[in-house]
This record gives structure tokens, sequence and C-alpha cells, in this order.
């Protein structure tokens, strides 16, 4: 009886037979770790961070985020969700507050004034405003109002009729419709109309709240994490409480809900009827 052979003797056999008729040998091998390494799912993007001092805003393209980091002196244009960069970096004195042009420009406060950003390109321009530290930055129709650390505010290329009975401002903010909104030094929450008609909508007294303003409809944070919301046709007055304390906010895309976080703390996405986070 001959000797069996084993599955070793005849995959050599095969090969010698294969080299010595001058055929080809093909091996194909198959790696069950390879495969499974390929169906695992991604981990989950990291999220995008506003740093202490900083601010985001969502460009009209709805997927991209502008922030601002006043440590290391930057404002960068990141992907939304994934806080990938996308190459465009600019660089000023301590940067801090954002908001987006009409055009799509980023407005850019910094210890030096306002620029104009680029977020295509990356170019930065210096705007006609004085050279001062900048406390916010709003857009109201065609106009661009910048609040400075001293309270005075100013506006290009021209000031809004009734812009003067605004007076000292502690916080700033104007919507599409060329409606512009101020905290005062007094806790007075004013609205000034494209028609130049001042209006008291309520009062937030001892507070420097963050604003925000969608086609009449004030949105104010408060440092407690309080967000009130004041309607410019009527008395309404509302207040909700977000599902986590943020200290920072502004419109997210398409102006249906807002981008908020808390200096150092990642962005979310903010339900302003029900005060609702998630993640952008």
């Amino acid at each position: 009886m001959g000797r069996s052979r084993t599955p070793g003797t005849w995959i050599a056999l095969a090969f010698v037979l294969a080299v010595g008729l001058g055929g080809e040998c093909r091996f194909s091998f198959s790696s069950k770790t390879s495969d499974r390494r390929r169906r695992e799912p991604l981990p989950p993007p990291s999220p995008i961070v506003v740093p202490p001092g900083g601010a985001a805003v969502a460009l009209p393209d709805g997927v991209r985020i502008a922030i601002s980091d006043p440590g290391a002196g930057t404002a960068a244009i990141v992907v939304r969700g994934t806080g990938l960069p996308t190459g465009v970096v600019a660089r000023f004195e301590r940067p801090g507050p954002l908001a987006v042009h009409g055009d799509g420009a980023v407005l850019v406060g910094h210890a030096g004034g306002v620029s104009r950003l680029d977020p295509d390109a990356g170019v930065a321009l210096a705007l006609p405003f004085p050279p001062r530290p900048v406390t916010a930055i709003a857009v109201g129709g065609s106009r661009v109002g910048v609040l400075f650390a001293d309270g005075s505010l100013h506006f290009a290329p021209s000031s809004p009729p009734g812009a003067e009975g605004l007076g000292f401002a502690l916080a700033l903010a104007g919507d599409a419709e060329g409606n512009w909104f101020v905290a005062g030094e007094d806790g007075g929450v004013l609205s000034l109309d494209p028609g130049g008609i001042v209006r008291v909508l309520g009062f937030l007294p001892g507070a420097r709240p963050v604003l925000a303003a969608r086609e009449g409809i004030l949105l104010a944070l408060v440092p407690d994490g309080g967000l009130h919301r004041f309607d410019v046709e009527s008395p309404r007055f509302d207040s909700i409480r977000p599902a986590a304390y943020v200290n920072g906010f502004a419109w997210g895309p398409g102006g249906r809900s807002l981008l908020a976080w808390r200096g150092g703390g990642p962005v979310l996405r903010l339900d302003p009827a029900t005060g609702a986070c998630s993640s952008p």
C-alpha cells in the first residue's frame, strides 16, 4: 500500500506541474481580518470646539462653519459636522465676534477693528471701521453694524435712520429686513426698524446678553444660560432653558436652528423653540 499524500504535497506537485508546463501560476488569498476591518464603521467625527472667547457662524452653503480662536489668533473655515479643515485660515489679533455678510463673506471682529474674510480664497481685507477692539458684529439689511468695547455703535456704509436713539449698548443684532436690536446699559432691550422708530421690547437687567435676530424675532442668551425671545410686532416674551448650558450662539444653516456653544466646548445645534440640543 502506497503512502498517502498530505495536502501540502499535492500543492507542491501542482506548482511543479504548472511551472514545468510553462503555465502561469496564480494564487488567490483572502483575509477575513482585512474584510472585517473594512466593514467596521468609521469612528464618530471629532466635535467642533469653540475656544474660550471665540465664536462660530454657519456659512450660507450649509456645509462650512467659521470658527474664531483668540488664543491662537486665527479665524478658520471648517466642515460642519466633522471639523475637518478646509485650508482657509486667516490671522488676526485676538479675533472674536463673527458674522456672515449677504455676499457670503465672513466678517471678523478683532483687536484692530473688523476684517472681511473670503471663505473660498482665504483673503482678508480690513473694513473702514475704527481700529479698536470689537464686541459684536451684525448685518442688518444692506448695512454692517459694529459694537465696540466702549459701547459705541458704528454702521457702514451709513447709519440707519434713528440710530442715535440706540445710545451705548452691551449687545447688538440685526436681521435681513433691516431691523436692529440692542441691549442697553440700563438693561433695556430696544429695536430700531427701517423707518427709524425705536421701541422698547423688554428688560434684561444686570446681564450682558448675546443677541441673534431673524425676521423680526430677537433671541437673547443671558450669562446664566437662559434664552429669551422678543417679538418686534407684539409684546410677546418667552423664556426657555436650553438642555445644555451654552454662553454663545448664532443662527445655523437656513435659520431653522441655532449653533450654540460654551467656550472651550463643542458646537451644538439648539432648537430655539424647545431648547433641545443635538450634534450640528
